[in-house]
């Protein structure tokens, strides 16, 4: 257990500490350097490569993605990645606890599917 010496030194330096905290100005951002020189993005470098080409299809990735997305989803009655596909393009509901039953006919998808 720790004496009330050690307790007191603890208190002191997070004292110190919270004392060297200075807000922002209004309107100044907290990085205003921003990224250092050479950090990576992994989500730029993801975009770029579902712009390029598909040597074997002449496709761009994000085409060949979104097929396979979306035969996962419709063709195979995934339903999580049919939800997943819904709030993205329309936005979760505010109301996680809200329930709605929905009845789809996905006969003519699945036709265009079977026709690619």
């Amino acid at each position: 257990m720790a004496d009330d010496n050690t307790i007191t030194i603890k208190a002191e330096k997070k004292q110190r500490s919270l004392d060297n905290l200075k807000p922002f100005k209004k309107g100044q951002s907290g990085n205003p350097k921003g990224l250092k020189k050479g950090t990576v993005s992994i989500v730029a470098g993801i975009k770029r490569k579902l712009m390029q080409l598909e040597p074997g299809t002449k496709k761009v990735y994000l085409d060949l993605f979104l097929s396979k997305y979306f035969q996962k989803a419709i063709r195979d009655g995934n339903v999580a990645l049919m939800k997943d596909f819904i709030d993205r393009i329309d936005g979760r509901p505010d109301n996680s606890n809200s329930q709605v039953n929905v009845q789809v006919n996905v006969s003519p998808i699945l036709g265009e599917l079977k026709a690619e």
